[in-house]
């Protein structure tokens, strides 16, 4: 009773008693013991007793594949909550590994069409996209939006999240076209339904708000960023995960038009919320530092900027992994604080890692390689390695000819070079408007 009332306080010291009698008397190899072994893990879980929890559902998996033998679907269900642990734990890696043991599992227990392999199937590609293997990802989420649209109508809550969860793994890729469609076919089933206090429309309005931002539409990015702001505080407070995030990415619009001030401001209120909900060894807190990082760098702070950089980038190494993806964003803000200190060759050697890692995940045409293309033309320019520099803004142009950017360099390094000719050519190229 206690535990399905979610009061686990009280229903720790009675599993416990439980266990201890029905271990006493009945075995180890005992169904009712095994019951309720695994029902004080869940209880220890939900308390965030993480390590003995997860050391009781490893020993109930033992004892359930000696007595239910290795394909039984109650293995595969005590799988996903061990996985769901070190979900919990931002353990990616591990979650992912025992999410796809138990995807196997219902696989042959269950079938492919059956609700717990579906989901269980979307779980693993939540981890495998916070892991940076966004192409994984999408394969997967693709596949729960096909299953469940034989399951659920298009205007159900669960087809919508399958969509919106492979809206986002798109805008991870740079799919922006493919992303924006499907958060506006979310946004409109959730209108047409009038239900937009839900997590779902707050996430796809979230999201399509950032995806414009990333497109310079700062209208309605501003617009859309206004109400994720309002929908977070209404359906979860102002104390909760979802409204810090809501403040974080609000904050994260205002620093892209510069205004420093109310980013600076709202900065420091998410990741107050953060260290008091998550403490300071998780990826949202870690995700504020990297922002301030970035946003004292632009207000000339140097030095605060490079010791919140440094931060931010342990932190991401101790949470992911220097593989991921993302951490290109974490080498390349440190290298344009040293570029700024006067740095140059230790921000050169940052900006080449960050490209290698981009270019592992992505294609070369993909806008980070890009930028990533431009500082190293720019950082070659402040070393006096003019023939370089040249070499990085052709690479640029062979990806994207009338990039504004990289024309403008080219012309700024012939001006230098007294190339009088080639300027007026580069800036006879650059485009209109």
């Amino acid at each position: 009773m206690y535990r399905d009332q979610g009061e686990f306080s009280k229903a720790k010291p009675l599993f416990q008693q439980v266990c201890d009698i029905r271990g006493r008397y009945l075995g180890k190899d005992d169904k009712d013991y095994i019951y309720s072994l695994l029902n004080l893990a869940y209880v220890l879980k939900n308390l965030k007793y993480y390590k003995t929890a997860e050391d009781l559902y490893l020993d109930g998996i033992k004892l359930q594949r000696n007595v239910y033998g290795n394909t039984n679907q109650e293995v595969a269900n005590t799988l996903q909550n061990l996985a769901q642990i070190y979900y919990e734990k931002v353990d990616y890696n591990k979650a992912e590994e025992y999410y796809r043991q138990s995807i196997e599992m219902y696989k042959i227990t269950l079938g492919q069409d059956n609700l717990a392999y579906i989901n269980t199937l979307n779980n693993s590609a939540d981890c495998l996209q916070r892991l940076g293997r966004y192409s994984e990802a999408k394969s997967i989420f693709a596949e729960v939006l096909e299953k469940k649209s034989k399951i659920y109508t298009e205007n159900d809550k669960e087809y919508m999240l399958a969509v919106t969860n492979l809206a986002s793994v798109y805008q991870d890729l740079g799919k922006y076209n493919e992303a924006e469609k499907l958060y506006k076919k979310v946004i409109v089933n959730h209108k047409k339904n009038g239900d937009l206090n839900n997590l779902n429309y707050f996430l796809s309005t979230s999201n399509l708000a950032l995806l414009y931002k990333s497109q310079n539409k700062n209208t309605e990015a501003e617009i859309l960023h206004l109400e994720g702001l309002e929908l977070a505080k209404k359906i979860y407070g102002e104390n909760s995960k979802d409204y810090a995030t809501s403040i974080e990415n609000l904050g994260s619009f205002y620093h892209d038009i510069f205004n420093f001030e109310k980013a600076e401001r709202l900065y420091n209120q998410a990741l107050e919320i953060r260290k008091s909900i998550f403490g300071e060894k998780h990826p949202d807190y870690q995700i504020s530092i990297h922002n301030l990082s970035s946003l004292y760098l632009d207000k000339g702070l140097y030095n605060k900027a490079e010791d919140y950089a440094i931060l931010s980038k342990e932190l991401f190494e101790k949470i992911y992994s220097k593989n991921n993806p993302a951490y290109s964003s974490e080498l390349n803000n440190l290298a344009n604080i040293y570029a700024r200190k006067g740095n140059l060759i230790e921000a050169e050697k940052l900006y080449h890692q960050a490209d290698n890692i981009i270019l592992k995940t992505f294609d070369c045409k993909h806008t980070n390689h890009i930028v990533s293309l431009l500082n190293l033309a720019s950082i070659n320019f402040e070393l006096k390695k003019y023939e370089d520099a040249k070499v990085y803004c052709s690479q640029i142009l062979k990806l994207s000819k009338s990039d504004y950017d990289a024309l403008k360099m080219l012309a700024i390094i012939e001006d230098f070079l007294g190339n009088t000719q080639k300027v007026s050519k580069h800036y006879s190229s650059l485009p209109v408007g």
